[in-house]
């Protein structure tokens, strides 16, 4: 949380997060330094996530299946 900010190379972080993640799990994502489009730009333009919401916290993101 509230660390997106300050890396680089998103789609590295986003691509070892899905190597890791269940094909049931959650990615749950906040920082209070991005405007909120560009929080769901970083996690989904490597096409490994999808957007499924927004909690009271965190914006939510599921794995997309095949990869």
């Amino acid at each position: 949380f509230d660390v997106m900010h300050s890396l680089k190379n998103w789609n590295i972080i986003v691509t070892e997060i899905r190597r890791v993640l269940t094909s049931d799990g959650v990615l749950a994502v906040s920082d209070h330094h991005m405007e909120d489009q560009d929080v769901i730009d970083a996690v989904t333009e490597s096409g490994r996530f999808r957007y499924e919401g927004i909690t009271k916290h965190a914006f939510r993101f599921r794995p997309i299946l095949n990869m």
